[in-house]
């Protein structure tokens, strides 16, 4: 007779900044895969929408490309 394995695998979660959004959703997208969600300093989803197109032009620019080479270690 053959054997089943049942694999279950639970996760905690942990994102900061734009890690957090991601993980959030993700979190909220598969809940019974997440025993627990640790947020630090996470972006919110409207965090655009609150923000004017320079103001997300900026914030685009500033946080969410490549850190400068002489930041990145």
């Amino acid at each position: 007779m053959p054997s089943r394995i049942l694999a279950l695998i639970v996760v905690v979660l942990v994102g900061h900044s734009t890690g957090g959004l991601i993980s959030r959703l993700y979190a909220s997208t598969h809940p019974k895969e997440v025993a627990g969600l640790v947020l630090v300093d996470a972006i919110p989803e409207g965090v655009q929408a609150a923000m004017t197109a320079e103001q997300w032009k900026t914030y685009d620019r500033l946080l969410l490309v490549a850190p400068p080479k002489e930041l990145a270690g």
